[in-house]
């Protein structure tokens, strides 16, 4: 829609899928002129002593054309768009006044005056900023978006970094930062980080050994003991150098063990879940990496509750980012086969009682 300002002539072109079906008056930016932009009548009437604005002056014959989408129109007067106007011999061009004139800016403030509420102007240029922002955020997020170029893992570059240097900077941004950790670890074979995890099962077997020397301690366990003879002894050979070697080697075994059987089960469900696309030797580097937080297992009582839960974390982190997917798809791919194993428990369970 071309809207025409009656007073001043200032001429604006509005897309007619911007203007709402109830919009009626539109505040010229260039005189302040309120008016009816559907039939072209001032709606406010004109200032004292102001005089009426003039009528438009018919265009003239030598430059009226058939109105087509390629013409614009001036204060009554259409000039192809592209081409020259057509001037008669000796005299000058009529004055074309500039489309794209801004809103005269207020002297005090330096802004351009308010209009009125539901101005439909106002309502345009208020939603081509709304559109500048809105293009604007989903450029960042865009942004954001974009995957991270893939940064080699310290722990993976120990030659060039020394052992010590590689093994303290993969605690550090597995601990500190394990969405960026995981989000650009690339994709490489599993045997470094599976060192990585064998190296971290010595803390769970400290801390097992140590449960056992704090246990000792308790009053309970003490009773228990003192009624139990034959377990008093078992504990007591526990106790010993040979047996807390013994119990230290059982469970850094278990330990491994059980890494090897979680990722295995672990990646098969995210394959039936339509997750693992990165392969099981990608969950098992997760896996590794993830162990990190058992290093708080040596914190007594509360370390291991600590620990635990913070692997929960990075492990559901990591198989996120290195496997592209969904964090629901990653949490019942976890649940799925402790509610399976709880299941075939219970199925026992019942079965025992019915045949008892």
């Amino acid at each position: 829609m071309r809207i025409i300002c009656p007073k001043c002539q200032f001429v604006r072109e509005v897309p007619d899928d911007k203007i709402p079906a109830s919009a009626q008056t539109a505040t010229c930016p260039k005189c302040k002129l309120r008016f009816n932009f559907r039939t072209s009548q001032p709606v406010e009437p004109a200032a004292p002593g102001e005089p009426a604005a003039p009528p438009s002056p018919p265009p003239s014959p030598e430059i009226k054309r058939p109105r087509d989408e390629g013409e614009v129109e001036i204060g009554g007067v259409r000039r192809p768009i592209g081409k020259p106007w057509p001037i008669e011999p000796g005299k000058a061009p009529p004055e074309v006044e500039d489309l794209y004139v801004p809103p005269p800016e207020d002297d005090k403030t330096g802004k351009a005056p308010e209009e009125p509420p539901g101005d439909i102007w106002q309502r345009l240029e208020s939603l081509g900023e709304a559109e500048e922002r809105r293009s604007r955020r989903l450029g960042s997020d865009s942004h954001r978006q974009q995957a991270q170029p893939a940064l080699e893992v310290p722990w993976e570059e120990a030659e060039k970094l020394g052992f010590p240097q590689a093994a303290w900077l993969t605690i550090k941004q597995v601990l500190t930062a394990p969405r960026l950790f995981f989000g650009t670890m690339p994709v490489r074979p599993f045997g470094r980080s599976l060192i990585y995890a064998l190296c971290f099962f010595v803390f769970n077997s400290i801390a097992n050994v140590m449960s056992i020397h704090f246990a000792i301690s308790d009053p309970e366990v003490l009773s228990f003991l003192a009624a139990n003879p034959d377990f008093q002894e078992t504990i007591r050979q526990l106790l010993t150098p040979g047996g807390t070697v013994l119990l230290f080697g059982l469970t850094y075994l278990f330990s491994a063990a059980s890494f090897l059987l979680s990722s295995a089960v672990t990646q098969l469900f995210l394959k039936l879940f339509g997750a693992g696309r990165s392969g099981l030797g990608q969950t098992m580097r997760v896996n590794a990496y993830a162990q990190t937080p058992t290093i708080f297992y040596l914190i007594p009582y509360v370390g291991h509750y600590l620990g635990s839960f913070w692997y929960l974390a990075l492990f559901i982190i990591g198989l996120k980012s290195i496997h592209k997917t969904t964090g629901p798809k990653v949490v019942l791919s976890l649940l799925a086969p402790l509610l399976i194993l709880l299941g075939i428990v219970l199925t026992l369970s019942l079965w025992g009682a019915v045949k008892a």
